[in-house]
């Protein structure tokens, strides 16, 4: 029994989730089901008002009025009002009807209704023309579900249809009040305590949840909706591979679900949610409430699994599920301490209804049409048949905050694309079936790696120099501190140099050590290797010992420039040194180009790399990896006019800043030598009038929260290295509104740059991630997972890069 209030009820549990929720957010519309009946012929709209108040008067679910404190919320059933609670609204003068419904109905979905004031149900009967009627139904789901709007629906037609004929029909609905006894027993038994347990059993060491947008946000009150319909050829072959599984259509469509989400997302455990409707047996069919809940449904999807045992793991885990479906969704998550909207458990669900029962208004055909599912947490699929039954539809409906409409549209185009895999062959395995369609992989493998340009490729690094000292011998190359350097003037002391280390013996493609501080001499050393037809090793100055002996012996290094006395050098080295600018030995000899045959395949330098396994690694790159650099649209601009040096010369970043302006004309300005604050950065910045810079992401972030105003002269900055902030984008180019900031992907192994994403101030920029970009000249990146196969936009993957910008390989 209830108690002693004779005339007021407690909230069901569902009711009552529901209620709290729209408490938390009073202002949500989202907490709505709404569905309108497409009805075709002559509407005896008199009958239709009649059939409509019968059955509202025998829903005692759509008379409730919610009372009580917010501490003791209860109901209580409202006396039948003496007409239907219908509004008749006629469009049949508008330009376009359809239009104007959509128009009706979706301004009802924004607005969240009075449920004190007893606007909890709303009924509107749009006119259209003679031959043409839209009933609307929309409800609060703290009275009833959407599965109260069907019976009410199928009510109202058996209804319509028998009344003309006097037919006498079956009472349609159950009491409310033995819905409401039924839980308070069921809540109290031992069959709660049960299910309670396999939930908390099933669930334990649950995987974490995963959306397709990769990241979460609140539920919607709206949702971007997109429907495909599929052939009769289409939908024949699902239910044909139904049939021949022994399995209904629902249970082909989750697993569907289930092997997409697992291979959009990487996980191969999901946890995915099942509306049901709460009506487990024949006397609660009729039952009219807020019964529906969820099942977390977990499932397997391992790439090695196939499609038919897939299929067989879901039905079985359907089954389970079902036989447990009285516990509610919401005593369940607080069950697993989950609380707020922050907290997910299934956000992906799978509504599939199993009410195809053809709809009729006597003469008058109808279909019906859903608009609200309730809030949307992320995406919800829903298959539904065709008007005339042989086929399917299928409705993605999506959270907006993480969904656009184009990536809904693609998410449903390649659904159909899993579907049709898994009847063509259900012995395929899992991680086999191909997520792209042929427009997709053109797109990804082909159009976005259009980027073959002509440049010239059997160039060397030093020939491209020696050109622009040709014809600009007096236009400034490089200025570090006190000095300048014009391009002849370099040329010249590069060749000095260049001439005596052909005399220590360096021969092409020889590595040679540089172990120099940031300064003119540092770009000299790396001009002379060139020239003498060897390739220059960067060693970091402030590196532990070790590890510039190990470099020294894993190149083989024949000779060490530095600008110290040996003593100074801080390790050992047994082969020759030569301290550029203090040794009597390049006194007297040439500064002419010493002319050494040089091949674009030939090595430039050898970077070192921390390496994977811990264990520094060579990457041995080419002159025509710098060349094709140098040779990218990007630095045609005049933006990297004059091009700051401030990285550590062992570090890749300083094959832009000293290549990038010599190859192109452009004027290298020398930051201090040592390690560099922003603070110094800045002052640097400003005083040599930087037009283009590359910055660490650290670097850019710290500069970008201290003094964001420093880049107001700076044409471009290339950001990277690591993931770049977001928020610093965002306040450097609110600062310096003519400033581009890129952000740059590429590791060492391809030169320097494989992506850029250039953002202007007023362009958009994420607030999560910021993307890489495109690829640049002569660049082609592709994602691939794990059987080197192209995966859809959004989904992770690893990146391949290809092109000319490919080092050679690894040193040895």
């Amino acid at each position: 029994m209830l108690g002693p209030h004779a005339d007021e009820l407690p909230l069901l549990t569902g009711q009552s989730g529901i209620w709290l929720a729209q408490q938390l957010d009073p202002t949500s519309p989202a907490y709505q089901v709404a569905e309108s009946v497409d009805i075709r012929g002559p509407l005896d709209v008199g009958l239709f008002e009649s059939a409509l108040r019968r059955t509202v008067e025998e829903c005692e679910a759509y008379r409730l009025r919610l009372t009580g404190s917010a501490e003791d919320k209860r109901q209580v059933i409202e006396e039948p009002a003496p007409s239907a609670p219908l509004r008749l609204v006629d469009l049949s003068a508008e330009q376009d009807p359809w239009a104007a419904v959509r128009e009706h109905v979706d301004g009802g979905l924004r607005e969240a209704p009075d449920l004190d004031a007893g606007a909890g149900v709303t009924q509107l009967l749009f006119k259209l023309a003679a031959d043409r009627h839209v009933w609307h139904q929309r409800v609060h789901l703290a009275l009833a579900d959407r599965q109260t709007l069907r019976l009410v629906t199928a009510r109202v037609a058996e209804l319509y249809r028998a009344q003309p004929r006097g037919a006498e029909c079956a009472a349609g609905f159950r009491p409310f009040r033995d819905l409401v006894e039924e839980e308070t027993a069921y809540l109290g038994s031992a069959a709660c305590a049960q299910d309670r347990a396999y939930w908390l059993q099933t669930l334990a060491g649950r995987p974490d949840p995963v959306s397709l947008a990769g990241r979460f946000a609140a539920a919607s009150a709206t949702h971007l909706r997109h429907s495909t319909e599929l052939t009769p050829a289409q939908a024949a072959a699902l239910r044909a591979m139904a049939r021949r599984l022994d399995v209904g259509l629902p249970t082909v469509v989750l697993a569907a679900v289930a092997l997409y989400t697992g291979r959009m997302t990487g996980a191969d455990d999901l946890v995915l949610g099942l509306p049901v409707s709460g009506r487990d047996d024949d006397r609660k069919r009729s039952g009219a409430g807020m019964l529906a809940n969820v099942l977390p449904l977990r499932v397997t999807t391992a790439p090695h699994l196939s499609v038919t045992a897939l299929i067989g793991q879901v039905d079985e885990a359907v089954a389970e599920a079902l036989s447990h479906r009285r516990y509610r969704y919401e005593d369940l998550r607080r069950d697993l301490k989950l609380s707020g909207s922050s907290q997910h458990l299934a956000v992906t669900r799978v509504d599939i209804p199993t009410d195809d029962t053809a709809l009729s208004f006597g003469p008058c055909p109808a279909t019906t049409r859903t608009h609200g599912n309730g809030p949307v947490e992320d995406l919800v699929y829903g298959v539904h048949p065709s008007a005339d039954g042989e086929s399917l539809r299928l409705d993605i409906d999506a959270n907006p905050a993480l969904y656009e409409p184009a990536e809904t549209a693609e998410h449903a185009g390649r659904l159909l694309r899993v579907l049709e895999a898994m009847t063509a062959d259900p012995g395929a395995l899992i991680g086999d079936i191909d997520l792209l369609g042929e427009a997709e992989r053109q797109r990804m493998l082909t159009e976005w790696n259009e980027t073959d340009t002509p440049f010239p490729a059997d160039a060397t690094v030093h020939s491209l120099f020696e050109a622009h000292a040709d014809s600009a011998p007096d236009a400034v190359a490089l200025v570090s501190g006190t000095t300048r350097l014009t391009y002849a003037q370099l040329n010249a002391r590069a060749n000095t140099l260049a001439h005596r280390l052909i005399e220590l013996g360096v021969r092409p493609e020889d590595r040679v050590a540089v172990f120099q501080e940031r300064t003119a001499e540092l770009v000299v050393s790396s001009l002379a290797v060139l020239k003498a037809g060897g390739a220059y090793v960067p060693i970091d100055p402030h590196q532990p010992g070790s590890r510039s002996e190990f470099i020294l012996r894993d190149t083989a290094a024949v000779a060490l420039l530095t600008d110290r006395e040996r003593h100074e050098i801080g390790f050992a080295v047994d082969v020759p040194i030569v301290r550029v600018g203090h040794e009597p030995e390049a006194e007297g000899l040439s500064s002419a180009d010493p002319g050494v045959p040089t091949d674009a395949q030939q090595l430039v330098y050898v970077m070192y790399t921390s390496g994977s396994t811990g264990t520094p690694k060579g990457v041995a790159n080419t002159h025509r990896n710098v060349v094709h650099l140098a040779a990218d649209r990007y630095w045609r601009t005049g933006n990297h006019e004059r091009v700051l040096m401030h990285s550590p010369y062992a570090f890749d970043a300083s094959t832009f800043e000293i290549w990038t302006p010599l190859l192109t004309g452009g004027r290298i300005v020398a930051a201090p030598p040592g390690r560099l604050d922003a603070g110094a950065l800045a002052a640097v910045i400003a005083e040599q009038e930087v037009t283009g810079l590359f910055v660490s992401a650290g670097l850019f972030r710290v500069m970008a929260d201290e003094h964001p105003e420093c880049f107001a002269g700076v044409r471009e900055i290339w950001a990277g290295g690591d993931v770049v902030s977001p928020d610093a984008v965002r306040r450097v180019l609110q600062a310096c509104p003519d400033t581009v900031v890129a952000n740059e992907y590429g590791p060492t192994e391809t030169t320097v740059f494989s992506t850029v994403n250039p953002m202007r101030a007023g362009d958009p920029v994420p607030e999560s991630i910021v993307p890489i970009g495109r690829p640049l000249w002569n660049t082609r990146v592709y994602v691939l997972d794990g059987g080197l196969r192209p995966v859809p936009v959004g989904v992770a993957g690893e990146l391949y890069v290809a092109g000319v910008g490919l080092a050679r390989g690894y040193l040895g």
